[in-house]
């Protein structure tokens, strides 16, 4: 029996060691950030430009500082500073035609309104499809050298 309290003893010492090695969360968020770039790119690459407005809004957007430190980060179309991506949401879901529901049909001027339809041209939804695996492997190997090196420098041995 004396075997047997040694053993839950020493498993509860690694189970309390590997509880210790956690990724806290400003880590996680850099990690995240650094395998985020993939979507970025990615999302950047599928957009047809004509200014270049909204290539150069897609980012990690900023938000207020209640969650500072936290492991989450928005990517998407910017609209604050220098960023120009107001129009991001009807290039990515597009525009249906308004043209018969509209109440004028023509303008003040009297020229008539042409039609009000632009095709869906998504480039976020591909990009974070497309980049699954990679964001994914890039995390797991960010998160599993980060916690094989916090092992060593805490005395224990990993494979």
């Amino acid at each position: 029996m004396a075997n047997k309290n040694a053993y839950i003893q020493k498993n509860k010492l690694v189970l309390d060691g590997l509880k210790a090695l956690k990724v806290e969360d400003a880590i996680m968020g850099q990690f995240i950030e650094q395998a985020g770039k993939v979507f970025i790119a990615l999302a950047k690459s599928k957009i047809r430009t004509k200014t270049g407005n909204l290539r150069n809004s897609i980012g990690f957007i900023q938000r207020d500082k209640s969650g500072y430190g936290k492991p989450i980060r928005l990517i998407g179309a910017r609209v604050y500073g220098p960023y120009k991506g107001y129009h991001a949401h009807l290039i990515e879901e597009g525009t249906a035609d308004r043209s018969k529901e509209r109440k004028k049909n023509v303008t003040a001027s009297g020229e008539k309104y042409a039609p009000n339809v632009g095709p869906a041209r998504p480039f976020m939804r591909p990009a974070f499809e497309q980049g699954q695996t990679i964001y994914t492997q890039v995390i797991t190997k960010l998160t599993t050298d980060y916690i094989a090196d916090k092992a060593k420098r805490a005395g224990m041995t990993t494979k």
